[in-house]
């Protein structure tokens, strides 16, 4: 976990535990939102073209892990209340968040296109696509 005074760019712990709904999107919540607001505060600032979400939502989303988004306003309820429970089981999932990925929409699709290692070499590196 990044310690208090930590700069926002090393790799920390983060903890989801719990899901959480946005309007048509079920996600995880990471914990804690600190050392991942600091690191998005961070790159927003080394890159202000490339805000999150191109500024659509303002500086006020909250840190998450989008585990889907695609159902139709019909069936997203049933579709990620099945899914929920299917990866409930699975929580608590804690990692190490040791980069971050500049993912690009081509026009068909989203395309992880660089990855970038926070602390010691931040230079990026091409991330074959699938």
């Amino acid at each position: 976990m990044v310690q208090p005074g930590q700069p926002p760019d090393q790799p920390s712990k983060t903890l989801t535990d719990a899901f959480r709904r946005y309007p048509g999107v079920l996600h995880l919540d990471p914990w804690p939102h600190d050392p991942v607001t600091a690191l998005t505060k961070d790159l927003t600032l080394r890159w202000p073209e490339a805000v999150p979400y191109r500024g659509i939502f303002g500086a006020g989303l909250a840190p998450h892990l989008t585990v889907a988004n695609n159902e139709g306003p019909a069936t997203q309820d049933a579709a990620y209340d099945a899914l929920q429970t299917e990866l409930e089981p699975r929580l608590p999932v804690s990692c190490r968040v040791e980069s971050v990925h500049l993912i690009v929409w081509d026009g068909a699709r989203w395309q992880d296109r660089a990855a970038y290692r926070l602390g010691g070499d931040a230079a990026a590196h091409s991330v074959d696509a699938p």
